[in-house]
């Protein structure tokens, strides 16, 4: 799991965007058992070579990511499909 993720999490609760409690966030990412990627010199280098279909840096960071450790991004937005990455609908 991308920590870009909980970083947007924690923005969006912070501006009053989203409705969540972001120490059980994290703690729930850990007693899932999920793994923490990193964000590495590999995806900088991608995200400096990255087409601009879709300009929001966090957006870009989770591309990169998934491109990178060639994993599937779960998302409901359109865009991330102009790039050549697995994309699970979260609306599914």
């Amino acid at each position: 799991m991308s920590p870009v993720v909980l970083w947007e999490i924690a923005i969006k609760v912070r501006l009053g965007k989203l409705d969540a409690n972001v120490p059980e966030v994290c703690a729930a990412v850990s007693e899932e058992g999920f793994e923490r990627l990193g964000f590495s010199d590999r995806h900088m280098i991608s995200l400096a070579t990255l087409d601009l279909h879709h300009r929001d840096p966090f957006d870009r960071m989770l591309i990169v990511q998934s491109q990178t450790e060639n994993v599937p991004l779960l998302t409901s937005d359109e865009k991330m499909g102009l790039y050549k990455i697995e994309i699970l609908d979260s609306r599914a």
